[in-house]
């Protein structure tokens, strides 16, 4: 499976940061090139997810 990674400074503050990436399932509603986004599986350290690119 391949990984992005990727860093920028923003203003806001790292809950809101955090609490905005841990919603993946609503990231086709902010993100114009995601097509899909679903959560596969979750556990204490994380989450496992599956997104998909709009052409």
């Amino acid at each position: 499976m391949q990984r992005v990674v990727k860093s920028v400074f923003v203003q806001h503050s790292a809950q809101r940061m955090f609490e905005l990436v841990e919603r993946v399932e609503s990231y086709p509603k902010f993100l114009p090139w995601c097509a899909g986004a679903r959560v596969l599986e979750a556990h204490d350290g994380g989450k496992t997810a599956r997104g998909s690119v709009a052409e």
